[in-house]
């Protein structure tokens, strides 16, 4: 029989391992922390959505298969809220938490078909390398 522990144990290990928005990818390097990302392509745009897990994005591009870098035309940001801590009875203000994906457009015709080499700086994380479109 399977105890209430093992259960749970699975249950976060499965959540562990998934992306909260559903995205595919993950970086080719381990991280502490789980980022995922994933693509949509809208008209003449390539959205490369990067799910950080809270943490800030700090930069992004593509490189290319001609060994050149794509830069992304705008990126998203999401909201950023101060998280709320309880800590002896009282409630603190946390570290400042990403509310959603960052969001970098493209350019369609520079960067390609997929898949695509993505690589990413995030904050207190480091500079990582996730393979889109594979």
């Amino acid at each position: 029989m399977v105890t209430k522990r093992a259960w749970m144990s699975l249950v976060v290990l499965l959540c562990a391992s998934c992306s909260e928005y559903g995205y595919r990818y993950k970086p080719e390097q381990h991280s502490l922390r789980p980022i995922y990302a994933d693509y949509r392509v809208q008209h003449d745009n390539v959205d490369i959505m990067v799910d950080t897990n809270g943490a800030r994005l700090q930069s992004i591009f593509i490189l290319k298969r001609d060994t050149l870098e794509a830069k992304p035309k705008s990126v998203d940001y999401p909201k950023f809220e101060d998280e709320m801590m309880q800590s002896g009875g009282y409630m603190i203000h946390g570290p400042s938490m990403a509310d959603g994906p960052t969001i970098a457009h493209f350019d369609r015709q520079e960067i390609g078909a997929p898949p695509w080499e993505v690589h990413v700086s995030i904050e207190g994380i480091g500079q990582l390398t996730i393979m889109v479109g594979k």
